[in-house]
Protein backbone atom coordinates (compact mmCIF):
# COMPACT_ATOMS: atom_id res chain seq x y z
CA UNK A 1 0.00 0.00 0.00
CA UNK A 2 1.38 3.38 -1.07
CA UNK A 3 1.71 5.96 1.80
CA UNK A 4 0.38 9.74 1.09
CA UNK A 5 2.62 12.28 1.80
CA UNK A 6 0.92 15.16 3.77
CA UNK A 7 2.70 18.49 3.58
CA UNK A 8 4.02 19.44 6.25
CA UNK A 9 2.18 23.04 7.74
CA UNK A 10 5.14 23.92 9.49
CA UNK A 11 7.47 23.68 7.00
CA UNK A 12 4.95 25.70 4.80
CA UNK A 13 4.60 28.07 6.98
CA UNK A 14 8.38 28.90 7.40
CA UNK A 15 8.32 29.16 3.68
CA UNK A 16 5.62 31.44 3.74
CA UNK A 17 7.75 33.39 6.21
CA UNK A 18 10.66 33.22 4.00
CA UNK A 19 9.28 34.27 0.81
CA UNK A 20 7.28 37.37 2.77
CA UNK A 21 10.51 38.32 4.59
CA UNK A 22 12.86 38.53 1.55
CA UNK A 23 9.47 40.79 -0.40
CA UNK A 24 10.14 43.04 2.66
CA UNK A 25 13.50 43.26 2.35
CA UNK A 26 13.56 43.74 -1.31
CA UNK A 27 10.77 46.55 -0.96
CA UNK A 28 12.97 48.11 1.76
CA UNK A 29 16.07 48.32 -0.39
CA UNK A 30 14.61 49.22 -3.44
CA UNK A 31 12.80 52.54 -1.08
CA UNK A 32 16.02 53.24 0.49
CA UNK A 33 17.35 53.56 -2.96
CA UNK A 34 14.93 55.81 -4.40
CA UNK A 35 13.79 58.02 -1.65
CA UNK A 36 17.34 59.93 -0.80
CA UNK A 37 17.49 60.45 -5.10
CA UNK A 38 14.13 62.09 -5.61
CA UNK A 39 14.95 64.51 -2.95
CA UNK A 40 18.15 65.91 -4.07
CA UNK A 41 16.65 65.74 -7.59
CA UNK A 42 13.94 68.56 -6.41
CA UNK A 43 16.81 70.25 -4.57
CA UNK A 44 18.60 70.70 -7.78
CA UNK A 45 15.69 72.56 -9.83
CA UNK A 46 17.28 75.83 -9.57
CA UNK A 47 20.20 74.34 -11.12
CA UNK A 48 18.46 73.68 -14.07
CA UNK A 49 16.02 76.58 -14.81
CA UNK A 50 18.66 78.47 -16.34
CA UNK A 51 19.18 75.72 -18.96
CA UNK A 52 15.48 75.50 -20.28
CA UNK A 53 13.01 77.53 -22.40
CA UNK A 54 9.47 77.89 -20.35
CA UNK A 55 7.90 77.28 -23.65
CA UNK A 56 9.70 73.60 -23.98
CA UNK A 57 7.32 72.38 -21.28
CA UNK A 58 3.73 74.44 -21.87
CA UNK A 59 3.24 75.84 -25.39
CA UNK A 60 2.56 79.52 -25.33
CA UNK A 61 4.79 79.74 -21.62
CA UNK A 62 7.10 82.98 -21.78
CA UNK A 63 8.49 82.94 -18.33
CA UNK A 64 9.68 81.00 -15.12
CA UNK A 65 7.90 82.39 -11.60
CA UNK A 66 9.78 81.97 -8.75
CA UNK A 67 9.72 78.57 -6.91
CA UNK A 68 7.73 77.90 -3.88
CA UNK A 69 7.74 75.35 -1.51
CA UNK A 70 9.36 71.97 -0.66
CA UNK A 71 9.70 70.52 -2.86
CA UNK A 72 9.78 73.32 -5.06
CA UNK A 73 7.05 74.26 -7.93
CA UNK A 74 7.72 76.60 -10.62
CA UNK A 75 5.08 77.94 -11.69
CA UNK A 76 4.97 78.89 -15.75
CA UNK A 77 3.50 81.92 -17.26
CA UNK A 78 2.47 83.46 -20.37
CA UNK A 79 2.27 87.32 -20.23
CA UNK A 80 0.16 88.45 -17.61
CA UNK A 81 -1.06 84.75 -16.42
Amino acid sequence: MAKTHSPDPARHLANTDLKLLWIVALLGIVMLLLWPGSGMAAGRVQEFLPKAQPADFFPGADRFGAPQGDPPLVPVHQGDR
